[in-house]
Order: structure tokens, then sequence, then C-alpha cells
């Protein structure tokens, strides 16, 4: 959940839950299905799900770095506030790189949903650091991008959010 607001009022209010089920086939091959949901009241989104299965391939898995890739399909059903419903069937492509150096770890995570009805994609890229302060606690910086091609009317395309967290982990 992402809230921020300022002296003129609520200037962001979202969540995102998402859950995803693997298995591997092979030593670096798997297959998923997921399930991720959003609510965004300034994208007038009261539920985006994003239902979807498809294979991986693990690229590199080390100590210190790992490297996935994902192709799948998807089904996106967007209920909006105000705008008309919409649902759509989506190819899915969603890439992992993770790097950890001493204390600190290195997190990008891309997905795109290219619809397979007319031309238009969803795109979220989340990338994060996070650096061990000791006794549990974390600081974390995360960037997140999201990108609808084709929005619904009133709405930006492109909606960037930046976020500084403090984290304990038990």
């Amino acid at each position: 959940t992402n809230y921020a607001s300022d002296t003129t009022g609520v200037t962001a209010r979202n969540t995102v839950l998402g859950s995803k089920f693997d298995q591997f086939f092979t030593k670096k091959s798997y297959w998923y299905v997921s399930e991720d949901l959003l609510t965004d009241e300034f994208q007038d989104l009261d539920l985006r799900s994003t239902t979807g299965a498809g294979i991986a391939y693990q690229f590199m898995d080390t100590d210190t770095l790992t490297l996935t890739g994902e192709i799948g399909a998807a089904y996106v059903t967007e209920d909006f506030i105000v705008n008309p419903n919409d649902t759509n069937t989506s190819a899915r492509a969603a890439g992992e790189l993770k790097w950890t150096i001493g204390t600190a770890v290195i997190l990008d995570k891309l997905e795109i949903l290219p619809s397979l009805e007319d031309d238009s994609y969803l795109l979220r890229n989340e990338a994060t650091l996070t650096n061990k302060l000791g006794a549990g606690w974390s600081l974390k910086l995360s960037n997140i991008v999201q990108h609808d091609s084709d929005p619904v009317a009133g709405v930006k395309k492109t909606d960037v959010t930046w976020i500084v967290a403090l984290q304990f982990a038990f």
C-alpha cells in the first residue's frame, strides 16, 4: 500500500498484491501461475486483476546474482471507478534481476503485458535498493514506473512513484 498527501490533499493511494506459484521441471526451467491485484484511485482503478500462466528460465543463480525471465499469457480485468470496465487477453513477458553487494541488494522487476486484441500494452518496472542497517532494520529506496499505452479518459499514461522506507525483518 502506498499513501501520500501534502497541503493540497491526498496525492497517492494505491495497493498492489501479488501471488505466484512456480514449479521447476528442469534445473533451470519452471512453469508458473500468478495473480496480481492493483487498486489506484488516481488511475481510476477500483481493481485491476491480472491472472497469468507461463514458463520461465533461470539464466543465472549464484549467491550474489540471480536473473530470471518469464513468458506466458494473461487475462486482464479492469474495473474502473468512473469509466467503463474493460477486459483483454495479453501476452506476458517479465524479468527479474537481483544483485547482492555486501549488505546491499539491488532488485529490478520488469513486466510487460501487450494486448493480443489491439496494440495497447501495460508496463510495470520496480527497481529497489535495500541496505541492511543492523538488528533487523533496512533502508529501502524504490522507484516504480507504471505505463498504460492507452489509458482511460482523464488518466496519465505514465505514473512514477518514489518510496523511501525503513523496514524491519523478523
